[in-house]
């Protein structure tokens, strides 16, 4: 729902804000260890302990901007965005639109207090990619056993991946509205 266009082209205020792809802060780390083979002893042990790999992918990142918007046209703007911006309100607990969040809190993540509907026919306040959505984590792992059949013409190989293997929820945001 965040569009290239300016929302309100003639508001300069309203259409400034971060880009909706900014993520201050990314990391991904990945490896593959290819476990040492055995060269010698009998073919079943070499069978069973040669040939494993072991890999993964591990993320984190901050999260994506967002534009709360509600789900009235009370501006009677004739805007197709699908809502119009809200007016912040400044008070306990809500200094600015960026502390308007409970990252701790998935089913309260925006707090609504700090938030009001603007008057029939005016505009709501808050600017552009405001909020923004919660941090994600992410560890996916993968283990393979290769095996060579009839040396290198046949090969086989076992693999198994596991994704999320933190099991850490991750709420990549859409608008709220």
């Amino acid at each position: 729902l965040n569009a290239s266009q300016p929302e309100y082209p003639f508001i300069n205020s309203l259409a400034k804000g971060v880009s909706n792809f900014d993520v201050p802060q990314h990391l991904t780390v990945n490896f593959v260890w290819n476990a040492p083979s055995l060269h010698s002893g009998m073919a079943v042990s070499r069978f069973l302990l040669s040939g494993w790999e072991l890999s993964g992918i591990f993320t984190a990142q901050s999260g994506i901007p967002f534009t709360l918007l509600d789900a009235g046209a009370r501006a009677v703007t004739g805007s197709s965005q699908g809502g119009q911006r809200p007016n912040f309100v400044s008070g306990p607990g809500c200094s600015s639109p960026q502390k308007a969040i409970n990252p701790g809190n998935v089913a309260d993540y925006i707090n609504m207090s700090c938030f009001s509907f603007p008057a029939a026919g005016e505009l709501g306040n808050l600017g552009r990619n405001t909020e923004r959505a919660p941090a994600l984590q992410n560890f996916d792992f993968a283990l393979f056993k290769n095996n060579n059949l009839r040396g290198e013409k046949l090969k086989l190989q076992f693999r198994a991946e596991l994704f999320n293997v933190l099991n850490h929820a991750n709420f990549i945001g859409q608008n709220s509205t």
